[in-house]
C-alpha cells in the first residue's frame, strides 16, 4: 500500500492572506483608491463570501471573479470599471509566494517517503505562478487546480477525478487542508481521511459531517500522523 497525501494550498501551506493584502496595497496604490484598513478587511470579507458561493455551486469562477470586485466598488461608491480592477488585481496576486511556517520543512521531509499532490480551488494561471515562486512545486507529482478540472471542492466528483488520475482508492488517501468546508468535508464525504490544519485552535464543527479524523496546530506535526 502506498499513502498519498494532498494538500490544500491557500491557508494551508500558502499565506493567502500575506498575497492578498500585498496585492490590494498594489492596486490602492495603481488606482489612487484609499487604503484604509477598513477596505483591506471589507475586501477580504466579500472574496470569501465569494468563494462560499462558489464552493455551493451558487456562482461560477468567472461570475465571482467579477462579483467580488463590481460589490466591492459599490460599497466605496466608486465608478473604477469592475473588470479592469479585477484584471489588475490578479495580475498582483499571481505574484504572492508567501509561506506558511514549516510548509518547506515538512515538504522537504515528505518528499521521496509519500506520493504528494496539490488540490485547490482557484484560478489556474495564479495558483500555477504562485506555486513556482514558492519554490514548493517540485515537491508535488500532480497539481489538481479546480478551473483547470472543471469542478471544486468539495464536489466529490472533484476527489473522485483526483483519485482516479492517482489510480488510488480513497483508502490510501490523506487530505490536508484548512478549511472545514472544502477540504475536510470534501474528503469525508468522499472517504478520505482528512487532517484540519488548525493553527488558531477553533472548535471543532458540531456538523459530524465536517469533523477531520485528526487536527493539528503544526504543519510538522503531521508527521505524527503519517505511518
Amino acid at each position: 500500500m502506498s499513502l498519498h497525501i494532498l494538500f490544500d494550498l491557500d491557508g494551508t501551506l500558502l499565506n493567502f492572506r500575506e498575497a492578498e493584502y500585498d496585492a490590494l496595497a498594489s492596486l490602492f496604490n495603481h488606482f489612487s483608491m484609499d487604503s484604509a484598513e477598513e477596505n483591506f478587511q471589507l475586501f477580504s470579507q466579500i472574496n470569501q463570501s465569494q468563494w462560499d458561493l462558489f464552493e455551493d455551486n451558487l456562482v461560477t469562477l468567472t461570475q465571482l471573479r467579477f462579483n467580488r470586485f463590481k460589490q466591492f466598488l459599490e460599497v466605496l461608491g466608486s465608478d473604477l470599471d469592475a473588470s479592469a480592477v479585477a484584471t489588475y488585481y490578479e495580475n498582483q496576486l499571481a505574484q504572492g509566494a508567501h509561506l506558511i511556517t514549516e510548509a518547506h520543512e515538512l515538504m522537504g521531509q515528505l518528499h521521496g517517503k509519500y506520493p504528494l499532490y496539490a488540490a485547490t480551488n482557484g484560478i489556474e494561471h495564479i495558483q500555477t505562478q504562485r506555486l513556482a515562486k514558492s519554490g514548493l512545486d517540485h515537491y508535488f507529482e500532480k497539481v489538481f487546480i479546480s478551473e483547470a478540472m472543471g469542478v471544486s471542492k468539495p464536489d466529490t466528483a472533484y476527489f473522485n477525478h483526483v483519485l482516479s488520475a492517482i489510480e488510488a482508492e480513497p483508502s490510501d488517501v490523506i487530505m490536508v487542508g484548512d478549511s472545514l468546508n472544502s477540504d475536510i468535508y470534501g474528503g469525508n464525504q468522499s472517504n478520505l481521511t482528512t487532517v484540519w490544519y488548525n493553527p488558531h485552535n477553533h472548535e471543532l464543527p458540531i456538523d459530524i459531517d465536517r469533523r477531520p479524523n485528526y487536527q493539528i496546530q503544526h504543519l510538522m506535526q503531521l508527521i505524527s500522523i503519517l505511518p
